[in-house]
């Protein structure tokens, strides 16, 4: 969907088109990693327009690796590819998402 389009409005189209839920896009652009360090605000705030439209979070496809592969020879990459990844795990178990999709390939 196009990125001007809010999440919520995201959740309201999935619905009305026959979506079982939403899967949220964490890319290796500075406004999806940003994503990550939601707070209980913009987390719950989500939340509630999953509950609200009745489309839950289920999956995040985190490709942010893309950028920050966990294999690059630069140990600050290697290290920031590895805090991306806690930072997903905390958010897709705060959104009760149950899947994370990763890229099966290590350096883009």
């Amino acid at each position: 969907m196009p990125g001007i389009i809010s999440l919520p409005e995201k959740l309201k189209e999935a619905g009305e088109t026959g979506y079982d839920y939403l899967e949220l896009s964490i890319d290796e652009s500075d406004e999806k990693l940003a994503r990550l360090s939601w707070g209980r605000e913009e987390i719950s705030s989500l939340k509630k327009a999953s509950e609200d439209t009745g489309i839950p979070v289920k999956s995040i496809c985190l490709s942010a690796h893309r950028r920050f592969p966990l294999g690059d020879p630069d140990p600050e990459t290697r290290e920031k590819g590895l805090e991306i990844m806690g930072q997903a795990l905390t958010l897709a178990s705060r959104l009760g998402a149950r899947i994370i999709q990763i890229a099966g390939y290590d350096v883009y």
